[in-house]
């Protein structure tokens, strides 16, 4: 058995040879994916999700899929060449009295500040498109440029907050100043190449400083901009709006990681998840559960994932490179069972789906011990000790041991003694202590009930499968009902009324919202199943189906569309 979710998806995998960026692109991801499937994993006591936001790196409301990345990077490599000498060549081109060669750096510098600004403008903003257009030719590039940057710190001017007025005044005061006095910098002196012939050294002009000055600083005001806003656009918004942003900002990440990760350059990667998905429904061997045939075509996915949940070997969802180095260093011996491997569609709920898997096993160990003790769920000792729970003893162990990633049933690692002692002191006090015999035997059973292959663990397990794949399928028909219904009457409205209806700026897409499993919890009904009667027991299995109809609905949710 293994742990519960984690918020660094790549130990959980231990992906050690991974790319920096994809290890970085997979944790965000999977962090995201917490926030909106599983967000009291991942939140320190007493934060709310508004305090994880910007660990998540979430892009503002209106902002492309991936661009928060973009600005991110766009940042850094600022900072690194700045390191590299990238403003004082910058400086060097826009000194030089040759057009030819200050507008190609015009240029590039342009393309840095557009690429920069575009999230705190509407497209067809005056700015946006100036900075998008081709410049018209000029006989003085830097008297251009700087009437040019006034009229981008102007438009800053109108959206920054009071607080950053004076940055901007500061930068209208020098872009105002008629005569620009160049002040060497030491930056400029220690990066000014050793190698460069004299005939390429050339003096410095003043006003050249003053826009590379003036640029470094447009950029760094955009920066704090972009975090002023999106502050106060998520301190502003309520529960039910952050959280619908996080869910659908999850759902872009791991559709844009996981699609890139399967595409090659014959394949695009949603044609390539979609056929790993047919051989993985293909190859589902016959039910091993006792769910009736005439299941929906769209739903046997569910029953598939019962079955790979129902097997002794551990679920897994791994990289196209990370699968081929695991079946290089499998035994012979393990090559013949073929591992329980889940399609790309799994990659994120993988982690929760084996934490799933893990408690299922759990369970039935406990079921089994109790059916070799056949006593009451709750027992007191002839002395009038203290109340023993059984059953609440056996699950405390089992639980501490998957929580603590301690457990390994499929190599018989489990701690059989302590399980056993459990065994030998219920039955102790129902009926006094066994005997050396009776007791050898018990512990020699209780070994038996910790082994997969064991017929009782294997007629326990397929009965409470069963019983969970029809809970899901119950819920889901359930589910479907409900949003048959319209939300809203629209008879007698008229439709281009609605139509010319100004909306809020600041809105989101109107997407059925993804149910987790705090609001479907409701609706969740627990089955009764023979031999899982006792209260632990229920109470675990009400957990079980919890998870895993979250797990459904968000795998749907994400990838309906390549589940065909």
């Amino acid at each position: 058995m293994n742990g519960g979710p984690n918020s660094s998806f790549v130990s959980q995998q231990t992906l050690s040879t991974l790319p920096v960026e994809l290890i970085h692109a997979l944790n965000q991801a999977y962090l995201l994916h917490l926030l909106a499937t599983d967000p009291e994993s991942v939140l320190p006591p007493g934060k709310t999700p508004l305090s994880m936001l910007a660990h998540a790196q979430i892009g503002l409301p209106n902002e492309p899929p991936g661009r928060g990345d973009q600005d991110t990077a766009l940042l850094g490599r600022v900072k690194e060449v700045a390191h590299k000498a990238f403003w004082t060549e910058a400086l060097e081109a826009l000194s030089s009295p040759i057009p030819s060669v200050q507008l190609p750096r015009l240029k590039s510098l342009y393309g840095d500040i557009f690429e920069a600004i575009s999230p705190l403008f509407p497209p067809k903003h005056q700015i946006v498109q100036a900075l998008s257009f081709p410049f018209p030719p000029t006989s003085s590039p830097l008297q251009s440029a700087r009437a040019f940057l006034k009229e981008i710190v102007v438009a800053l001017h109108e959206r920054c907050a009071p607080l950053r007025d004076d940055m901007v005044d500061e930068l209208l005061r020098k872009l105002d100043d008629p005569s620009p006095v160049y002040t060497p910098k030491v930056m400029d002196l220690n990066h000014i190449d050793a190698t460069q012939s004299s005939n390429q050294a050339q003096p410095l002009s003043p006003l050249a400083q003053l826009l590379v000055d003036v640029m470094q600083s447009i950029l760094s005001l955009i920066e704090i901009m972009k975090s002023d806003l999106s502050t106060f656009v998520f301190g502003n918004m309520t529960d039910a709006q952050l959280k619908q942003l996080v869910i659908e900002q999850a759902k872009l990440r791991e559709r844009s990681v996981v699609l890139d990760i399967w595409g090659t350059q014959e394949s695009r990667g949603d044609h390539t998840i979609k056929d790993i998905w047919q051989s993985w429904l293909a190859g589902m061997p016959e039910t091993a559960t006792s769910t009736p045939n005439g299941i929906p075509e769209k739903k046997k996915w569910i029953t598939a994932l019962i079955n790979a949940l129902c097997s002794d070997r551990p679920l897994s969802c791994d990289l196209p490179r990370q699968a081929d180095i695991i079946m290089e260093a499998l035994s012979e011996e393990d090559t013949r069972q073929p591992r329980n491997q889940l399609p790309p569609q799994f990659l994120f709920s993988a982690p929760a789906l084996l934490y799933i898997q893990n408690l299922i096993q759990a369970i039935v160990i406990a079921a089994s011990l109790r059916s070799l003790t056949r006593l009451h769920p709750v027992l007191r000792s002839r002395d009038q000790e203290p109340q023993y729970d059984f059953m609440n003893q056996i699950w405390v162990l089992l639980k501490a041991e998957i929580d603590s990633n301690a457990i390994d049933t499929t190599n018989g690692e489990t701690k059989v003694i302590n399980l056993a002692d459990e065994v030998i002191r219920a039955r102790t006090l129902s009926s006094g202590k066994p005997e050396p015999g009776e007791e050898a035997q018990l512990r020699a059973a209780v070994e038996r009930t910790l082994r997969p292959q064991d017929p009782v663990f294997l007629l326990l397990l397929r009965r409470l499968m069963g019983a969970i794949e029809a809970r899901l399928l119950s819920n889901i028909t359930e589910k479907q009902a409900k949003r048959t219904f319209p939300e809203s009457m629209q008879t007698g409205r008229n439709p281009d009324q609605d139509r010319h209806t100004k909306r809020p700026k600041l809105s989101f897409p109107e997407r059925p919202a993804y149910p987790s499993a705090k609001n479907a919890s409701s609706t969740v009904i627990t089955p009764v199943v023979r031999g899982f009667e006792d209260p632990v027991l229920r109470n675990a299995l009400e957990e079980v189906v919890l998870k895993l109809d979250s797990c459904v609905d968000w795998v749907e949710f994400v990838w309906e569309d390549s589940m065909i």
